[in-house]
């Protein structure tokens, strides 16, 4: 069934704005490329722009001993068998043949066992790489 996940990825509650405004600025308007709101933001603020967030990949968990909590895919209690079938384009990668196959573990970027979530998640291998 289809569902969505929120990511906050906020992370400044003012972006490094300077408090209280300097002054000679009005700090009534904040924007790159408007000489005159440009005077309340950082020094070199504007030359990060255009810029890109990438997110490499998501980890999410669900609790297992959690009676409101259902685990799986297509459980009696909410069959969604015929869903993913009928829409079975939608949760497929290009070189994947059927939906959702099991998700492998391992294959992240690490430098240490610990970002790998311990010993009993997995273990940071010579080349840097989750296994």
């Amino acid at each position: 069934e289809p569902m969505y996940l929120l990511m906050n990825t906020a992370v400044s509650g003012n972006w490094g704005f300077p408090l209280p405004c300097p002054s000679g600025c009005t700090c009534k308007c904040f924007e790159c490329g408007k000489r005159s709101c440009e005077c309340g933001l950082p020094e070199g603020y504007c030359d990060n722009f255009p810029a890109s967030f990438d997110i490499e990949y998501v980890r999410v968990y669900q609790a297992v001993d959690e009676t409101k909590h259902i685990l799986g895919c297509s459980p009696p209690e909410r069959p969604t068998d015929l869903f993913i079938q009928g829409h079975a384009k939608r949760y497929m990668d290009e070189n994947q043949r059927r939906p959702l196959e099991p998700v492998s573990q391992g294959g992240g970027a690490c430098k240490a066992h610990g970002h790998c979530g311990g010993k009993k998640r997995g273990q940071c291998n010579s080349k840097g790489k989750w296994v």
